[in-house]
């Protein structure tokens, strides 16, 4: 396989567990022949299980076994046929209100159950006292 296969020249990886990996392409993107050559290239990697290719989204689904040397393997065999990786932005963490009017509605309602149950708790004591 030549970096002819390699049209936009990057990968990213889009979900990577153990045993498994989905790669988001580019380059087999609309091109199911480029895909389907793309998915039997890696199938015949030692360790690889499993290929899955789609040339409607981009995406290649490896499966394999043998853990790092396979994991490893399929990342060599990629950059060899002329694909890069491409690192993922970094998250940017949890989500915070869009606006000041959202944190004006979350902080007034955060006060107003706190409130409720500032009230509640003092009828019950009230109300044991009596």
């Amino acid at each position: 396989m030549s970096a002819e296969f390699a049209k936009y020249n990057f990968i990213e990886v889009a979900h990577d567990v153990a045993g498994r990996i989905r790669f988001a392409i580019p380059a087999i993107k609309g091109s199911p022949a480029q895909a389907q050559a793309l998915g039997s290239y890696v199938a015949a990697i030692r360790g690889v299980t499993a290929t899955r290719t789609s040339s409607v989204t981009g995406s290649l689904i490896v499966e394999y076994a043998g853990a790092a040397q396979a994991r490893e393997g399929i990342f060599a065999a990629l950059h060899q046929a002329g694909y890069r990786l491409r690192p993922r932005a970094p998250s940017r963490g949890p989500a915070k209100p869009s606006s000041s009017w959202d944190s004006t509605v979350t902080g007034t309602f955060a006060r107003t159950v706190a409130r409720m149950v500032a009230e509640e708790a003092l009828r019950t004591a009230v109300l044991a006292i009596i």
